[in-house]
């Protein structure tokens, strides 16, 4: 084989190759462009998908947040009610500290005028 032969064999073969490849690439156009709308409408679903489902947990969490705003003042009225409850029972019990130590004064007082006047008390 010549040089003028193998010229021509090799400008053939490039030829070939360029023909082959360009119908590789048209292939892969097509493909691409059904490709591309296929991921296109597929994000577009799972966008659109994910919008709703962020929505709900928004409004959900909206939700959460007033019952709990509820529920902490439900409690602040609670809590102030069970204070005042203590309080009263806190003044109960000094009341009968009080009273105790009256009615041990009493006691002693009446004792001592039963010793004056000589009568005897029961224990």
């Amino acid at each position: 084989m010549n040089d003028k032969q193998f010229a021509e064999f090799k400008a053939y073969l490039d030829g070939r190759f360029d023909q082959q490849w360009q119908q590789i690439d048209a292939r892969f156009a097509a493909q691409s462009r059904e490709l591309k709308v296929y991921v296109d409408e597929r994000f577009d679903r799972e966008h659109k998908y994910i919008e709703i489902r962020f929505d709900t947990v928004d409004r959900d969490i909206r939700e959460l947040r007033a019952e709990v705003l509820d529920m902490h003042k439900k409690f602040s009225v609670l809590q102030s009610a069970v204070d005042g409850y203590v309080l009263r029972v806190e003044d109960q019990g000094q009341e009968l500290t009080v009273m105790k130590h009256q009615m041990d004064r009493y006691a002693r007082h009446i004792q001592l005028i039963a010793e004056k006047i000589g009568l005897e008390l029961p224990v």
